[in-house]
């Protein structure tokens, strides 16, 4: 017989770990590579898409800790993905109660997969919007950039940027003849504007959550406050780089 495992209130979070940590240590160890690997484009170009990969992997868990931690916030799902449509969907055997904790579940129903899609999400559940205008583009653009390395090997082509296949874009792109370049200094620059986001946002739905139960009357017992302080780890700068710098060689 199988020894039963006890997360206590790690069992919130998908993995098993508080979202923000997880996040700043994956981050952590792609800054250890960009650094020792500065050179090699190769090795940039797929750290560039691993960060992407876990920037959005980073809205999906936070999406589902929050719902782990608040179910009734579920509420403002539209009914063709709430709590009993989940349920209805998958398995029996499952081993998690969606009722008690319908985060994982529900945030597989989820794309957020760009900046518009999870900007929907978090506006409609919880009442928040991650990406401003500015961020909006700059992640637009590195999704796109992501796009065109894991699709087209990187090679520039008419599904790069939105505008028109014109003269002009031809020459300035070369398309279907050069390919895009990520540099160590343009990582560097995706994982700042990446933690910086990260941040703010562990922050937002911590504060979102603690209001919904105060104007709602729900109360959050030790259990979930010490969750909520696990949620906003590394919410700070000097607590996301402590963790996140990476070591000398």
């Amino acid at each position: 017989m199988e020894e039963e495992i006890e997360f206590g209130n790690f069992e919130y979070f998908p993995g098993g770990v508080p979202t923000g940590e997880y996040f700043a240590q994956k981050l952590w160890i792609l800054k250890a590579i960009i650094r020792r690997n500065e050179k090699e484009l190769d090795f940039q170009d797929l750290c560039y898409m691993g960060a992407m990969s876990y920037f959005e992997a980073f809205f999906k868990d936070l999406f589902a800790a929050s719902l782990n931690i608040s179910p009734s916030l579920s509420k403002n799902i539209s009914d063709k993905d709430n709590n009993k449509n989940a349920r209805r969907n998958h398995s029996p055997d499952i081993d998690r109660d969606i009722d008690i904790m319908p985060g994982f579940l529900l945030s597989d129903k989820k794309d957020f997969g760009t900046a518009d899609k999870v900007n929907k999400i978090y506006s409609d559940t919880l009442g928040i919007t991650p990406f401003g205008p500015q961020e909006k583009e700059y992640f637009d653009r590195a999704k796109s950039i992501r796009n065109l390395i894991v699709h087209h090997g990187g090679i520039y082509n008419t599904k790069y940027r939105p505008e028109r296949f014109t003269k002009e874009i031809n020459e300035k792109y070369k398309l279907f003849y050069r390919s895009v370049s990520i540099s160590h200094k343009d990582n560097y620059i995706l994982i700042d504007n990446m933690a910086s986001l990260a941040r703010r946002t562990v922050v937002d739905v911590k504060n979102v959550i603690e209001k919904h139960a105060e104007e709602n009357g729900i109360h959050l017992d030790k259990d979930r406050r010490d969750v909520l302080d696990l949620l906003a780890i590394c919410s700070t700068e000097e607590e996301f780089y402590k963790i996140n710098e990476p070591p000398e060689d």
